[in-house]
């Protein structure tokens, strides 16, 4: 049991260390533009804009995100 406890432990700090980034990128994207988050996201997801990230953001980065999109999007409805 101590090693899926080490395990469980682990993945815990990788999930806080990740989420702790995720929210330094928040309050980066919200102090460069001046909107709240949600507001800003909500521009981003229009098709225009989805656009505009595939063709400046590499191949596998885009892949990446839109895989994450799409599982969310599933697993949401």
């Amino acid at each position: 049991m101590g090693s899926i406890e080490g395990k469980t432990l682990g993945a815990v700090v990788d999930l806080l260390e990740a989420y702790a980034r995720v929210l330094l990128a928040i309050a980066e994207v919200e102090e460069a533009t001046g909107k709240r988050f949600d507001e800003f996201l909500r521009g981003l997801f229009t098709p225009e804009k989805l656009r505009d990230l595939y063709n400046k953001l590499p191949g596998e980065v885009y892949g990446e995100f839109m895989a994450s999109l799409l599982k969310l999007v599933s697993i949401s409805s």
